[in-house]
Order: C-alpha cells, then sequence, then structure tokens
C-alpha cells in the first residue's frame, strides 16, 4: 500500500467520526434514560449529550396516550 494511499484512508478515518446514543423518548417530552453506545474522546460524546437533552418533541400517542419509547441517535462530527 502506497504512502499515500495510507493518509488518505487516515485523514477519512479522522474526518467520519459519530456518537450514538441510546435514549428514551419520554411521554412527558424531555429525553431520559441516555446511554452511550458509541463515543467519542474530546469532549465530543458530551457535546452530543447536550445536543440529546435539548431536542423538543410532541410524544408518540397509543390509544390517546402519549407513551414514552427508546430511540438511537446518531450525531456525526466532520473534523477538519
Amino acid at each position: 500500500m502506497s504512502m499515500k494511499r495510507i493518509s488518505l484512508f487516515a485523514c477519512a478515518s479522522i474526518l467520519l467520526v459519530a456518537v450514538i446514543l441510546k435514549c428514551v423518548f419520554a411521554s412527558n417530552g424531555s429525553i431520559t434514560n441516555i446511554r452511550v453506545v458509541s463515543g467519542l474522546p474530546y469532549g465530543l460524546t458530551e457535546r452530543a449529550i447536550d445536543a440529546a437533552r435539548k431536542i423538543k418533541f410532541i410524544p408518540a400517542m397509543k390509544d390517546g396516550k402519549y407513551v414514552s419509547m427508546w430511540m438511537q441517535l446518531e450525531y456525526n462530527f466532520n473534523l477538519y
């Protein structure tokens, strides 16, 4: 493998990064039970968790009642 290919591969692996979270979209409209499935260093995981906590939504309904549900969130970071 040439040095140019190795460098391009290294750059691609640095630039394409994501934090994956699993959390509950609660029946009261808040995000709870945040779990890190795949995290990143340098405070990026914490920033993704902060962003998840700020999500505003109308809860799903079942039989006329608001319900909670587990969801997976992916926050992509582009590092330059």
